[in-house]
């Protein structure tokens, strides 16, 4: 439940945020004007051209006529199946002298991710060329990079994958690098900590990323927390929490050969590929287990729009979303040749009616994603802020447009000559082509699919297309993400589509992994799991913090005297959130005072080390007595400053706790018993520096489990000091404040501290 503002509860709600210092698919088109040469021009003239156009001439755009499809063979693939079940395909091709080799498996695809460990199928791949019990990450490189090879993994939802390319003479090495880091990767611990920090920094700036954000949303609405709905890499939280147990597990179960697949292709004669394949991978064994996946919810009818809010962008991301099909699904080459028609391509009509015709965005287009197990269709364009309602209507009208069923027989014509005439350029390289061959066996789908494809795409007619738009196309179900600065299309969008059902999150809020895709803080009452403090666990407890003082400044940490911060962000209010702008003042040890201007109202606050008081427009009120504990632990949570100084200098003394975690974050937790109730202190347990605090404090609506967390730490004159802090009470988020300027030991007056008289 998000909190009324209220004079009554002006005084907790204000002291809360006095702590904030506590811290395009598809190829372009062709178009060219026609050459004409003039009617009386003859092969021996020596006349030069004009450069004119002759008289009665008249020139018009047009689109050259494609010509006939040059006769194209796909290659057969010869095929054996190992003892072990491994599946083994050869593709000899001599054009040129090379060889690519990959190895597929299902099994191990982020489909698999266990409960709670997304991103693991995609971390044990990338880890998988770091270390061999045979040899070192660096010994991999060089062998690789000596003969010009390349040598990659990767993960995706329905499959990881192992692949080398070589030249033929050293298909050898490609073997035995791939089995060998396929079947005995070491998992290091200095790789692992590496490769987690890497996916952790990619995954952090792509979720700043707008682009991103959509994509990842869509998958949730769409698909929910089916693993087609969440994301390959996992998110931070998830990423963290992943150890090398549970690495070593998956690679161990879920690295099998029954079920997964090597393509060789190339420059090799099959049965040298097969003997290959038989004396690197033949005693390599095992069977995945079974593994059951939540259900895909069903999109209801009617519009489900989904609002994301980042304030901070300039563009408005927007997805349209449907169910549809597997990949080996009857339907799935018209349905291809449709969504060709409608958004796979600079033609089709979503990029030339938002794009071309009404300059709206750079590229409009759709996407049939068709997977093992299920598939969408996904409609995307980014526009600016101010032109998101005109984009999307124009959306959802040509989604509508479409679903009636009225291709026409040119606009069929050209997708069906479009995609018959890429095929052949699709299908050149030993990687190509070993693609192609691995999804026959990854999607089930006949061994002669590829040698057909092309008379399958001409044979699509404008009545199979027609007949099937109803069914994927249809605006009658539609799932609409949108994310960009929200309160600027916010009410426009609710007027015109006032029948939608409406999911409205804070970019900075989102988790992925909840089922309402809502972050929310961990923990409840800060005591959990406290014992009674022993002598051990105080001096631990001291210890713990005097090294987070070290972190945090050390000795010039313990030379403050008084803090001065100027801070903006917002407060979230079930009445609406309002921009607040901060300045807060403190002189230690026991003086405070913030200046917070609202929209409509100016508030200070103020605490003179005996009296509370809040000022407001119109008059002034002391704060009841028990509130003064509020404000002592408001002083020492700002910035961590007083906190960590008073434990150093034996004021206070908090109990040692051990490992703990706050929003998927590894941390080290100890125990403060202050004046206004216990405190759970969190530090990072790698930098050390202070994390985020949990206790009850005083709210509009009585006491509120509150958890601050603070991060975007810089180095202020010696000091490390938070520029980031977000406020939770009751588990709804309650502010959120972005510091702009600290000043360490300015001269301050005490009148500022002391109550107006009015």
């Amino acid at each position: 439940m998000r909190r009324n503002l209220s004079r009554a509860g002006l005084v907790g709600v204000l002291i809360a945020s006095a702590a904030f210092c506590a811290a395009g698919q598809g190829q372009p088109g062709a178009g060219e004007a026609a050459r004409q040469t003039s009617a009386g021009a003859t092969s021996g003239s020596t006349q030069q051209p004009s450069g004119k156009v002759p008289g009665g001439v008249r020139l018009e755009p047009q689109m050259p006529a494609p010509g006939p499809p040059r006769p194209f063979d796909f290659p057969r693939a010869a095929a054996r199946v190992l003892t072990n079940g491994l599946e083994v395909f050869v593709i000899s091709r001599d054009r040129q002298p090379e060889v690519t080799v990959t190895l597929l498996v299902p099994s191990a695809g982020s489909f698999f991710d266990p409960p709670g460990k997304a991103g693991l199928a995609s971390l044990t791949a990338s880890l998988l060329p770091e270390g061999t019990s045979h040899r070192s990450a660096q010994d991999i490189a060089e062998a690789i990079d000596f003969v010009g090879g390349t040598l990659s993994t990767e993960a995706e939802s329905d499959a990881a994958s192992v692949t080398a390319t070589v030249m033929k003479k050293d298909f050898l090495l490609a073997m035995d690098l791939l089995s060998d880091v396929a079947m005995h990767p070491s998992f290091e611990p200095q790789e692992i900590e590496r490769k987690r920090r890497q996916a952790i920094s990619n995954l952090e700036l792509e979720l700043a990323d707008g682009g991103y954000l959509v994509q990842a949303v869509a998958a949730r609405a769409l698909f929910g927390l089916h693993p087609y709905g969440l994301p390959d890499e996992g998110t931070p939280e998830t990423v963290r929490g992943i150890g090398r147990e549970d690495l070593t597990d998956f690679q161990k179960t879920r690295y099998v050969p029954r079920g997964s697949f090597l393509c060789i292709s190339g420059d090799i004669a099959p049965e040298e590929a097969f003997a290959t394949a038989e004396k690197f991978l033949g005693e390599w064994a095992g069977i995945a287990p079974q593994f059951t996946a939540p259900a895909i919810p069903e999109l209801g009818p009617g519009l489900h729009i989904v609002l994301v809010d980042k304030p901070d962008a300039v563009q408005t991301q927007i997805r349209l979303s449907r169910p549809a099909i597997a990949r080996n699904n009857p339907d799935y080459v018209p349905l291809f040749v449709a969504n060709r028609v409608f958004g796979g391509g600079q033609n089709s009509r979503l990029n030339v009616r938002i794009r071309q015709q009404k300059g709206l965005t750079y590229g409009a287009y759709a996407q049939l994603a068709s997977r093992a197990r299920a598939g969408g269709i996904f409609a995307g364009l980014s526009t600016r802020t101010e032109s998101t309602l005109t984009a999307l209507r124009l959306m959802t009208g040509l989604m509508k447009e479409m679903g009636t069923g009225n291709v026409s027989a040119e606009e069929l014509q050209f997708a069906k000559e479009y995609l018959i005439g890429v095929f052949p350029m699709q299908s050149e390289t030993p990687d190509q082509i070993a693609g192609r061959i691995l999804s026959l066996a990854l999607y089930g789908l006949p061994p002669d699919y590829f040698q057909h494809y092309r008379e399958n795409l001409e044979g699509v007619s404008a009545a199979q297309v027609n007949a099937l738009a109803p069914r994927y196309y249809s605006t009658s179900s539609l799932s609409i993400v949108l994310v960009g600065n929200v309160s600027a299309f916010h009410d426009a969008l609710k007027q015109a589509y006032p029948d939608a059902t409406y999911e409205e999150l804070r970019a900075s809020e989102l988790d992925l992994m909840a089922a309402d895709m809502r972050r929310k803080p961990t923990g409840n009452n800060p005591e959990a799991g406290a014992s009674a403090p022993t002598p051990a666990a105080l001096e631990q407890g001291k210890a713990l913090l005097t090294a987070a003082s070290s972190s945090a400044g050390g000795e010039t940490l313990a030379g403050i005297r008084t803090v001065d911060v100027a801070a903006q962000g917002k407060l979230y209010q079930q009445a609406g959130d309002a921009d607040v702008e901060l300045h807060l003042q403190v002189w230690y040890p026991d003086h405070m005072r913030l200046d917070m201007k609202l929209p409509n109202a100016e508030l200070t606050q103020g605490f003179d080390g005996e009296t509370g008081w809040l000022e407001y427009p119109g008059g002034v009120t002391e704060v009841p007595p028990d509130a003064k504990s509020e404000f002592r632990r408001s002083i020492l949570l700002t910035g961590g400053i007083g906190i960590l100084n008073a434990v150093r200098t034996g004021a206070i003394e908090v109990q040692y706790l051990g490992d703990d975690e706050v929003q998927g974050k590894k941390t080290k937790s100890a125990l403060w018993r202050g004046p206004s109730g216990a405190v759970r202190l969190h530090l990072d347990a790698e930098t050390h520096l202070l994390y985020a605090a949990q206790f009850f404090s005083a709210s509009p609506q009585g006491t509120a489990e509150t958890l601050q967390v603070w991060d975007d730490y810089r180095l202020v004159d010696g000091v490390q000091f938070p520029y980031h802090t977000v406020t939770y009470q009751d588990g709804e988020r309650h502010s959120e404040i972005f510091v702009q300027q600290v000043h360490f030991n300015q001269p301050m007056d005490a009148a500022l501290f002391t109550k107006p008289v009015h």
